[in-house]
């Protein structure tokens, strides 16, 4: 089980250092989503200039105007920044992946399994320091140990398997909303002119930090186990 789910999360990460590069998905979407934007600018520019004139104050031209010329020259960059946020996540998260597991010459992979499975020896802890024979407890008892350290050890690598099977579920999920966060970066830049609409822009903001620095978060943690397992590794 173990096995598998190292393998999986491999895949999973090896998708996901590659899933932002050139998406002609996400640069139709975004393209669209724009061009939708630049027709909502005259909109807002609309409403300012009415409210200057109605003397409404949190919306008047001294207040937002600046915001809309702003927010008019940005939104054309708002893929490339969202691009260059989730780079770094990216770039931040591999630095831990890269010195975590055994790296396999063939494919170029870091084989975590193998560490996990190395590190979960409990019957270790029953042999005796001078050679491989079990502490002489008598028959019975050294079964008992021996089979109380396997049934743990299996515990260990089970709830090792679920986190890394668990981790490849969540970093899909993060792919996907990171999508949809780039697709909708242009509105993103418009919702932060309008007092009314500035939450939504801060909400996308949350979702594309949250999202991005997942990653290099469950890394950070992984790593940490991986240093209890294995002392030797370290980061360059």
């Amino acid at each position: 089980a173990i096995v598998m789910a190292g393998a999986v999360l491999n895949v999973i990460l090896k998708v996901q250092n590659g899933a932002f590069y050139d998406q002609p998905m996400v640069n139709i979407g975004w393209t669209i989503a724009r061009d939708v934007v630049n027709i909502f600018y005259m909109i807002f520019l609309l409403i300012i200039a009415i409210a200057t004139i109605l003397g409404i104050s949190s919306y008047g031209m001294k207040q937002l105007l600046w915001k809309l010329v702003l927010s008019a020259l940005l939104v054309n960059f708002s893929l490339p920044l969202g691009a260059v946020i989730i780079d770094a996540s990216n770039a931040l998260g591999n630095s831990f992946y890269t010195n975590m597991g055994t790296l396999d010459a063939a494919t170029g992979e870091r084989d975590l399994a193998k560490t996990f499975t190395k590190g979960f020896q409990p019957q270790k802890a029953f042999q005796s320091p001078s050679d491989s024979n079990v502490l002489p407890h008598g028959t019975l008892t050294t079964l008992f140990n021996l089979s109380i350290a396997y049934i743990l050890g299996m515990g260990l690598m089970l709830v090792a398997s679920f986190t890394m099977l668990a981790a490849a579920f969540l970093l899909v999920i993060r792919i996907v909303v990171l999508w949809l966060v780039l697709i909708l970066s242009p509105f993103a830049f418009l919702f932060m002119v309008l007092p009314r609409t500035s939450s939504m822009a801060s909400k996308w903001f949350e979702t594309l930090f949250n999202q991005s620095f997942f990653y290099p978060a469950y890394m950070f943690l992984l790593y940490i186990v991986f240093k209890a397992i294995d002392p030797h590794c370290t980061l360059p």
